[in-house]
């Protein structure tokens, strides 16, 4: 952040998402404008694919918990206007970080260009394909997807942009919290 003269404006942190929740939560007196949670390593889906990856989305390893939706909750909470961006590339666990924010008292936003439908989007990937053949669930659709990016290009990560380019899919939903709670 110092080379690009953001030193006081952005800090970057290296510790786990949860600490560093809790580290604000205790440390930081000031409003939340957003949190991001951006393209988390998946799950895998049953015991299929890598088995590095969690073996679910309730697995402790799976970068988002309960405990930290619940975090994430409380901070969003204490902000009149803070927001909740979730981005994925995989549509099952976009769908599951949508449905745990709910869980957590998070309302989805509605969205100015939502995904009406399957054309609304770009073509599914292999694993949303294998998704919905185990069975899957509710689909990215309605109208708090949104088919179009939701940051300025120049806050986009690297990951968005290369989906965009190559026609991917990516799944994306603003939430914000309902009630207050902490």
């Amino acid at each position: 952040s110092k080379r690009w003269d953001l030193h006081q404006k952005i800090q970057f942190c290296y510790m786990p998402a949860y600490d560093l929740l809790e580290q604000v939560l205790r440390e930081y007196p000031g409003p939340i404008a957003m949190i991001l949670i951006q393209f988390p390593s998946p799950y895998r889906l049953l015991d299929e694919g890598n088995s590095q990856l969690p073996s679910g989305a309730d697995d402790p390893s799976f970068m988002v918990t309960k405990e930290l939706m619940s975090r994430v909750q409380c901070l969003l909470s204490k902000s009149e206007s803070a927001t909740l961006l979730l981005q994925s590339n995989c549509e099952d666990v976009a769908v599951t970080l949508r449905n745990l924010g709910r869980e957590h008292g998070l309302a989805p936003i509605e969205s100015v260009h939502p995904i009406i439908s399957e054309s609304d989007q770009a073509p599914p990937s292999k694993r949303t394909i294998r998704w919905m053949e185990l069975g899957g669930g509710p689909r990215a659709i309605g109208s708090e997807w949104s088919s179009e990016p939701l940051l300025p290009l120049g806050c986009r990560t690297e990951t968005e942009m290369a989906y965009i380019l190559d026609n991917k899919p990516v799944h994306r939903c603003w939430m914000r919290a309902d009630k207050w709670c902490c």
